[in-house]
């Protein structure tokens, strides 16, 4: 066996070490998901196939002395980046012919189409949410169940509420808070970023489920203040501060149009390993997507969320799948003299004010 190859199988060793554990976390309802795991699949995929100029063995191995070689597959293909499960598909049937027109133009089209044509439209689209529509059909959201966000959103009083739902993508969110009494809710997406952007889930979502809810798929997280709505109560952040070279201002642009006491719930993917450090992501793809620019540890997370005015103030357990560890937590927005102190209260050798 070469050095490669024994490094291999103590990856492999590692591996199934480590995806043991993790069945059992998962059998036990924890979605703790650690680094060793993901160390693990990383390691395996860059070191599991042999460089292609690699010399061959000048003998044939004996059959009888040597362990059987692995076939080149996928070692885990469980374990394929969401991005290769995102694989855009253009939209089939009467799905079609709504891609090419304005979305003023497709509202119109929607709002007077039958229920029963609504729906044959939905099931030819790229869901990314699991969203209830109706008459037996839920969308087949490539996302799955995502149990922090559910518990976020259980956790907030929606009632009369004005909501914000950043990087919204067919409205999962937006229509959850409406749903939970939200009087007004403003969905925005920048659609030229992202996959699926042909397809128009969240049309169709709004006019099967009788929505008012208001959409704009041209507006980038940077450019909030353009909103004519300047004192939302509750705003939506999830999925979103990752693919920002900037989430710092993303967060400051956030701030100013929430009114004082509002609640910013923010999710997103992190790095579960201690400190507080961010890496940064130009000269390789995160996940296989180049959309990814910084994965925070949860500590640098929480300090980008203090320093934008706002005030944590709850945090709930980290989900994810191995690779891909989430955190999610709800904070108040405050003003920048509380903001001062309670950086005074965590800088050692500095008295806060009481």
């Amino acid at each position: 066996m070469t050095p490669e190859s024994s490094e291999i199988a103590e990856l492999r060793a590692e591996l199934a070490q480590t995806q043991a554990r993790f069945e059992e976390i998962s059998s036990s309802k924890s979605w703790r998901y650690t680094a060793p795991l993901r160390a693990a699949v990383k390691r395996l995929r860059d070191r599991g196939s042999p460089p292609a100029t690699q010399a061959p063995p000048t003998a044939p191995p004996d059959p009888a002395s040597s362990p059987p070689t692995p076939a080149p597959t996928d070692e885990a293909p469980q374990f394929a980046p969401l991005v290769d499960r995102m694989a855009v598909m253009k939209p089939s049937g009467l799905g079609a012919s709504l891609s090419s027109l304005t979305p003023e133009e497709r509202t119109e089209r929607l709002n007077s189409m039958p229920r029963a044509e609504l729906l044959e439209i939905a099931k030819g689209l790229n869901w990314i949410h699991e969203i209830d529509l109706g008459d037996g059909f839920v969308t087949p959201g490539i996302w799955g169940p995502q149990p922090g966000m559910e518990q976020a959103l259980n956790a907030i009083d929606f009632t009369g509420k004005r909501v914000l739902d950043i990087g919204c993508w067919d409205g999962g969110y937006s229509f959850a808070a409406e749903r939970l009494g939200a009087s007004l809710v403003y969905a925005t997406d920048l659609i030229t970023e992202r996959g699926f952007m042909e397809q128009p889930t969240f049309e169709v979502a709004r006019a099967l489920l009788g929505s008012s809810a208001l959409y704009r798929s041209d507006m980038s997280v940077y450019d909030l203040d353009q909103l004519e709505v300047r004192d939302f109560d509750v705003v939506i952040f999830a999925g979103v501060y990752y693919h920002l070279k900037h989430p710092i201002i993303a967060l400051e642009a956030i701030r100013r149009v929430m009114k004082l006491g509002g609640t910013l719930l923010i999710e997103g993917a992190v790095d579960d390993t201690p400190g507080c450090f961010a890496t940064f992501y130009h000269y390789e793809d995160c996940l296989g997507d180049p959309s990814n620019w910084w994965v925070p540890t949860v500590a640098c997370v929480q300090q980008w969320v203090a320093c934008s005015d706002f005030r944590i103030d709850h945090e709930f357990e980290r989900w994810g799948y191995p690779y891909n560890p989430r955190h999610t937590m709800l904070a108040t927005a405050v003003t920048p003299e509380e903001t001062q102190l309670d950086k005074a209260r965590h800088t050692p050798g500095t008295t806060a004010a009481p």
